[in-house]
Formats: C-alpha cells, structure tokens, sequence
C-alpha cells in the first residue's frame, strides 16, 4: 500500500458518518409538515408556524449521545434534545422500548433557517421553512 492509500484510508477512517434523522410526529389538522429527503443534499422540512416536529436519530456508533444540534436562526425555528420513548406492537401485545436521543425542532416564526447536527466532524444539516 502506497503512502497515498493510508493517507486517504486515515482521513476516511477519522472522519466518522454524519447523523441519521427521521421523523416521528406529523402535523395537527389543517397545518403543514413536509420532510422532503434530498440525496447527497441538505433535507428541506417545511412547518406552519406554531407547529412542533420530532426527529430520531442515529450514528453508525449508535444512540446520538454526542450529537450537537444548532439553529443559524432560533428566532425562526429552535432545536431542542429530547429523549424519546417508543412503543411497539410485539405481537399484540403494547411494549416499550428505552427512551433515546432524538431532537425537536420548534416552528417560532415565517422564514427560513438551517438546522445543523454534529457528531465530531460529521455533519448533516436541514434547511427548515416556516410557512
């Protein structure tokens, strides 16, 4: 292996993946919430103002224990940590599953902003619109 070639595997091996997120709560009647997923791009989640969206999320090492999440714009849409609890059908039977990590973000008022979340170097960011 040429020097090059550890080079490169050194700086893909520190570098880490960015966090996953998911959404987990929808819009009251007669509101907006749309999370559009745009490949090798920033994700788009458009809100009405008021409105409130959860967000999972997970790392290749697991929970999000150690992401940080930001608002370039809080007066626009805030980021909040949660803890969030599942429950799951196993079977017919209504169990829960530990609480996790995972983010709220806050629709505060029209505009629009970006959301970043960071785990070390890894990054994933969401532009956020608030209708």
């Amino acid at each position: 292996m040429n020097r090059l070639s550890l080079v490169a595997l050194a700086l893909l091996a520190s570098t880490g993946c960015s966090p996953a997120l998911g959404g987990l709560s929808g819009a009251a009647p007669g509101l907006t919430l749309k999370h559009e997923h745009v490949a090798f791009g920033d994700d788009v989640v458009t809100l009405s103002e008021g409105t409130a969206y959860a967000l999972d999320c997970w790392t290749l090492d697991g929970p999000c224990d150690s992401v940080r999440a930001v608002s370039s714009d809080p007066k626009i849409a805030e980021v909040l940590p949660s803890h969030l609890e599942r429950r799951m059908d196993w079977y017919g039977e209504l169990r829960a599953a530990p609480a996790k990590p995972g983010f709220v973000i806050a629709a505060m008022s029209p505009g629009e902003t970006t959301i970043s979340f960071q785990d070390g170097g890894a990054e994933t960011r969401i532009r956020v619109v608030v209708e």
